[in-house]
C-alpha cells in the first residue's frame, strides 16, 4: 500500500512538474513568434522604405504627398512618409553638407567619398500597425559631379545603336589620372572576340561600378607606376544620371545622356542655361571682332587656319571656318552652338598667356559650351590655345549619329593643343569635358618634352583615347583633380551648381531599442 501511495505521489509530480514545463515552453513559443513576427516586419518596413525611395525618388518631380501609410500585403510591416514629398528633384539645387546642423545618423562621406548635395526623406512606423516596433527609415538622396568627387574619368554605357566596342584601350597611348578611373558598364568595352581589357590609362584606382558576379567581363587598369591594377571590391552604390527619356525612363544602366536631354531637361546642361544669359550660334558670322568674346574667321586659299588641326588639310574643304571664343574675357556668356555641317569645321579656345591673367581668370564664374553636331558634317577639332585657369564646362554630342539607324562608327573629333605655356613647358587647362557619340582622339603638341595638365576630368559614352604617335611618356597627359589647384573665390554660380549629376541613395534603418 506505502509503495503504491508512493508510486502515484511520483507519477503527479512528474505530470505536474510536465505541464508546468509545456505551458512554459507553449508561452515560449508564443513570446518567440511575435518576436519573430516583429522581426519580419521590421525587414518587410526596411525593404518597402528601400523600393519605394528607388521607384519614386530618382525621376524628377515625382509626388508622394498625402500618403500617409504604405502596407505590405497584411500588416506585417508599412511605413507612413511622414508628410511625404512634393515634386522631389535631386537634379536642382538640394541642401549641401555645410548646411546641416548634426553629422548622425548623416555620414558626411558616405559610401563615396567627398561632398554632395543631399536631401533627406524619412519614414516611420505607421501607427495604425500595433505589433510593429517602432523605427526611423532615414534615406539620404544624394547627388553630386562625379569629376568633383574625385572620378576624374568615367566611361558610361555605350549607345545602344553601336555594335563595336567602346575604344579606350586598344591603340592607344596611356596617360596619368591622379584620381579613379571609373567604369559604368563592362560589356561595352567587349565584342565576342575580347577576352580580357587592361586598360593603358595609369591611375591612382579603378572602379566597376557595375556588379559582374559571373566574371564574364575581367578589367584591370595600370598603376601610376606601370603595375597592374585590379579594381576596387568596395561595395557598389547604383546611381543614374537621370531618366534617359520618357518611352523609357533606364535609370541604373550606366547610361549618359546630359548634354541636351529633351525629355527629361533636370540634368541637362542644354536647360541649365535657361535661367542664364547665353548665346545661341547657329550659322557662320563674320561681323564680330576678335576682342569681342567669340568670334568667327573664315580661311581658304594659301589661309591657312592659325592653329592646324591634326591632318590639316587632309578632309577638310577649300572654305575652312574657325569659331575663336575668348574664355578669359569677362562678357562670355554660356554658349550653344547648333552644328549641322555648315556653321564652322574647328573650334579655338583662347585661353592667358601671363601669369596675372591666369590668376584673374580663376575667378571668373563658371561657362557652359555646348556642342550638338546635328547634321552628316560635324566640327571636327577643338583646339585650346595657350593656358587656362577659368572653369568650363564643354559638352558635345553627336546627335546625327546617336539617332542613325545605319549603325555607322561615330564621327571623329580630334582634341589638341596649341600656343606657349605661361610657365615653361606644362600646359595647364582647367575643363571638365563631357563626350556623348563621337570618338574624341587625343593629340599633344609635336614638342615631346611639352606636358599637358588637364584640370578637371571627363565624363563619355563613346571612345577616348591618346594618339599613339605622341611620345611613350605617360605624363604627358596628366588629369588633376578640380580641387588640387586653388583659385580665387568665383564670381556667381558655383561650379557644382553648373555641372550634371550622378544621383544615388544611402539609407540607414534604426528601429527603436525595445524599453527596459
Amino acid at each position: 500500500m506505502g509503495a503504491a501511495l508512493l508510486l502515484m505521489l511520483v507519477t503527479g509530480l512528474f505530470l505536474a512538474g510536465w505541464v508546468t514545463v509545456m505551458s512554459t515552453r507553449s508561452i515560449q513559443v508564443s513570446w518567440l513568434e511575435d518576436a519573430l513576427s516583429r522581426r519580419i516586419a521590421l525587414e518587410n518596413s526596411r525593404m518597402l522604405s528601400w523600393e519605394t525611395v528607388m521607384e519614386h525618388a530618382f525621376e524628377p518631380d515625382d509626388d508622394f504627398a498625402g500618403q500617409t501609410a504604405l502596407l505590405t500585403g497584411g500588416k506585417e510591416g508599412g511605413l507612413s512618409t511622414n508628410g511625404g514629398w512634393k515634386d522631389l528633384n535631386l537634379y536642382v539645387n538640394l541642401d549641401t553638407p555645410e548646411t546641416l546642423k548634426t553629422d548622425f545618423p548623416y555620414n558626411p562621406s558616405g559610401l563615396r567619398p567627398g561632398p554632395s548635395f543631399m536631401n533627406r526623406q524619412t519614414f516611420l512606423k505607421p501607427p495604425a500597425l500595433e505589433k510593429v516596433d517602432s523605427f526611423f527609415a532615414h534615406n539620404f538622396l544624394k547627388s553630386h559631379c562625379p569629376i568633383l568627387n574625385g572620378d576624374l574619368i568615367t566611361i558610361y554605357k555605350k549607345p545602344a545603336n553601336y555594335a563595336g566596342e567602346l575604344n579606350v584601350h586598344n591603340n592607344a597611348m596611356s596617360f596619368n589620372v591622379y584620381g579613379r578611373v571609373v567604369v559604368r558598364h563592362p560589356p561595352s568595352l567587349f565584342v565576342q572576340t575580347t577576352s580580357k581589357v587592361t586598360l593603358p590609362i595609369q591611375s591612382k584606382s579603378l572602379y566597376i561600378q557595375s556588379y559582374d558576379a559571373a566574371a564574364r567581363y575581367p578589367i584591370v587598369g595600370t598603376t601610376l607606376d606601370g603595375k597592374v591594377l585590379l579594381p576596387s571590391n568596395m561595395p557598389v552604390v547604383p546611381s543614374s544620371t537621370g531618366p534617359q527619356s520618357q518611352a523609357s525612363p533606364s535609370l541604373f544602366e550606366g547610361e549618359l545622356n546630359v548634354v541636351h536631354n529633351k525629355d527629361y531637361p533636370d540634368n541637362s546642361l542644354w536647360n541649365k542655361m535657361v535661367e542664364e544669359a547665353y548665346d545661341n550660334i547657329e550659322v557662320f558670322t563674320k561681323s564680330r571682332s576678335q576682342t569681342d568674346p567669340w568670334y568667327m574667321v573664315q580661311y581658304s586659299g594659301d589661309a591657312k587656319p592659325r592653329v592646324l588641326p591634326p591632318s590639316y588639310p587632309s578632309g577638310y574643304d577649300n572654305l575652312f571656318r574657325t569659331l575663336y571664343i575668348n574664355v578669359a574675357n569677362p562678357s562670355l556668356k554660356h554658349l550653344r552652338i547648333s552644328n549641322n555641317g555648315s556653321a564652322m569645321d574647328q573650334i579655338v579656345f583662347v585661353g592667358q598667356t601671363t601669369a596675372a591673367e591666369y590668376e584673374a581668370a580663376g575667378a571668373l564664374s563658371p561657362v557652359i559650351i555646348l556642342l550638338e553636331n546635328t547634321g552628316s558634317k560635324w566640327a571636327k577639332n577643338i583646339a585650346f590655345e595657350h593656358d587656362n585657369n577659368r572653369r568650363i564646362i564643354l559638352g558635345v554630342k553627336d546627335e546625327y549619329s546617336l539617332t542613325s539607324k545605319k549603325k555607322e562608327q561615330p564621327h571623329q573629333m580630334d582634341l589638341s593643343w596649341a600656343g606657349s605655356p605661361i610657365l615653361g613647358q606644362d600646359t595647364r587647362w582647367r575643363m571638365t569635358f563631357i563626350n556623348e557619340g563621337h570618338a574624341v582622339f587625343v593629340g599633344l603638341p609635336d614638342n615631346t618634352v611639352r606636358v599637358i595638365n588637364w584640370i578637371g576630368g571627363v565624363m563619355t559614352n563613346w571612345s577616348f583615347w591618346r594618339d599613339i604617335k605622341t611620345a611613350p611618356r605617360a605624363e604627358r597627359l596628366i588629369f588633376r583633380s578640380d580641387g588640387s589647384m586653388p583659385t580665387l573665390p568665383i564670381v556667381g554660380l558655383s561650379y557644382a551648381t553648373l555641372l550634371p549629376r550622378d544621383v544615388w541613395l544611402e539609407a540607414f534603418f534604426l528601429p527603436d531599442p525595445p524599453p527596459p
